[in-house]
């Protein structure tokens, strides 16, 4: 249910039971006060015309019982109420009837035993039947107090409970007519407040979205103009924040390229002298350089194996640096994957076989092709394959490339039974030179750039990598890469 509706109902509930009391309160007592008002009209009339009924009885109880009703008619006709009267003596006799004597009848008759105790008593009394007729008693005394007659007035209230009827049907209407009035009241009300929330509402989706601009200036001097104001200043301060972070992302983007440019040139520095050591080293081991001595060519290969390395780890910084400068310019094309695959595994297979390990590979479709930079791939392909190699004391290496889903992306997956990679560590495998154990560099050497390159070649071609291992049985490492025109591994698998 929204706002607007729970306002609407609560608004509406109120004002229906406001409304609702009010009027019942008024009905009531506008019914009790006609009520009231009228009994005591009938009292008073019959208490004035209560002597002259018993003086026209009294001259007239010989004679015919139509002169004595015409001498009572008027008494009838002035009043709205009275049906008919009756004389009744102490003892509970009917002397005279009106509706009676009308038709020049006189029929003494025993009253009601129900009215009985109230002909017995000297003073004016009443009581409403259930037929809301008021009967009126007024006893009439002598002058020495002896109780002689009781003149009983017999009021119908058909008319005046037609008219207070009348007036009830009105006043419910019109409470109903103001019920709706308040629904209709309280709609517009919730619409008014709901609506300044809507417009708050949809230009917080808009800055979600991203429009710095959108405009929360709602004029409205209660607590939702505070909140506008509030999401005013908060999209004020939001768009100063980005556009200084914007400002300061440029400026790291530049300390960067400044960063990755310096780390170029300084690899190609050292890259020129460490090669014309290693060539000289190599010619002095082949003895173009005059003759030495055993131990100086045993010196000289420890030597030249440590420039190799320190080569092979300053090519790896200008790789990643190369990736990061020129990310947007990569020499793309089509590459053959099954080719690349079989070649990187040619490569390594003399370093698995001095440890003795089986490495092997799958080709189940030779004819997977990207769109690529051929020499990221298989830079990206010989790196897993190396690291496989390098942590695998015993068991095997398989290399796998296959179709994925649909042959909208190719995979490849390589996995070893070598040492694994601890649980805790697997998030930061793909960080710059980070190796999961510092024992690590010293046991298998390398700076923890392998798995960096990887990941940068992946990003770079729109795939996925993903890595499953355990402590002590191996790691799997997997490549999602989108086919050649099949634009996004990321978004082809879901991911």
């Amino acid at each position: 249910m929204s706002i607007r509706t729970k306002i609407a109902v609560v608004y509406s509930l109120l004002f229906s039971l406001l409304i609702g009391i009010s009027g019942g309160l008024y009905l009531y007592s506008y019914v009790e006060t006609n009520r009231k008002s009228i009994i005591k009209q009938i009292m008073n009339y019959a208490e004035i015309a209560t002597p002259t009924i018993i003086h026209s009885f009294e001259y007239y109880k010989e004679t015919s019982p139509l002169l004595l009703y015409r001498e009572i008619y008027p008494i009838l006709e002035n009043s709205p109420y009275l049906s008919h009267v009756e004389i009744i003596s102490p003892q509970g006799v009917v002397l005279f009837n009106s509706k009676d004597a009308r038709m020049g009848l006189i029929k003494p008759k025993n009253v009601p035993y129900n009215i009985l105790p109230y002909i017995k008593k000297l003073y004016p009394t009443s009581f409403i039947d259930e037929n809301y007729t008021v009967h009126v008693f007024i006893p009439f005394l002598d002058e020495f107090g002896h109780h002689l007659y009781t003149v009983h007035y017999v009021n119908t209230l058909a008319s005046s409970l037609e008219r207070i009827r009348n007036t009830l049907i009105a006043m419910i209407l019109v409470i109903i007519i103001a019920i709706i009035l308040s629904v209709i009241v309280s709609t517009l009300v919730a619409r008014g407040i709901t609506a300044k929330i809507d417009r708050l509402k949809q230009a917080a989706i808009a800055l979600e979205g991203g429009d710095l601009n959108v405009n929360f200036d709602i004029r409205s001097r209660d607590e939702i103009g505070e909140l506008a104001l509030v999401f005013e200043n908060m999209r004020k301060t939001i768009k100063s924040n980005i556009l200084k972070l914007q400002r300061t992302l440029e400026e790291l983007k530049e300390l960067d390229r400044i960063k990755n440019e310096f780390i170029a040139n300084i690899s190609h520095e050292l890259k020129t002298p460490l090669t014309a050591a290693i060539g000289y080293i190599s010619l002095i081991k082949r003895g173009k350089i005059g003759q030495a001595s055993p131990e100086v060519l045993g010196a000289l290969t420890i030597v030249e194996k440590n420039l190799n390395e320190l080569s092979l780890k300053i090519d790896s910084i200008l790789q990643i640096t190369k990736f990061q400068m020129y990310r947007e310019h990569l020499d793309k094309k089509k590459v053959n994957l099954s080719k690349t695959v079989k070649k990187c595994v040619e490569t390594y297979k003399p370093a698995a076989k001095i440890k003795n390990i089986e490495l092997s590979s799958s080709i189940y479709d030779e004819n997977l092709f990207i769109d690529g930079d051929e020499k990221s791939i298989e830079s990206m392909i010989c790196n897993l394959i190396d690291n496989a190699v390098k942590f695998t004391n015993t068991g095997k290496v398989m290399v796998r490339l296959r179709a994925g889903q649909n042959r909208e992306y190719a995979v490849i997956e390589v996995e070893d039974t070598g040492i694994g990679i601890p649980k805790d560590k697997l998030k930061k495998i793909f960080d710059r030179f980070y190796q999961a154990e510092s024992s690590t560099i010293r046991r298998y050497g390398g700076i923890g750039l392998g798995l960096s390159i990887v990941k940068e070649v992946v990003d770079l071609h729109g795939g996925i990598i993903r890595v499953k291992s355990k402590e002590g049985e191996g790691t799997l490492f997997r490549v999602l890469l989108p086919l050649r025109g099949e634009g996004n591994a990321k978004e082809n698998t879901g991911n």
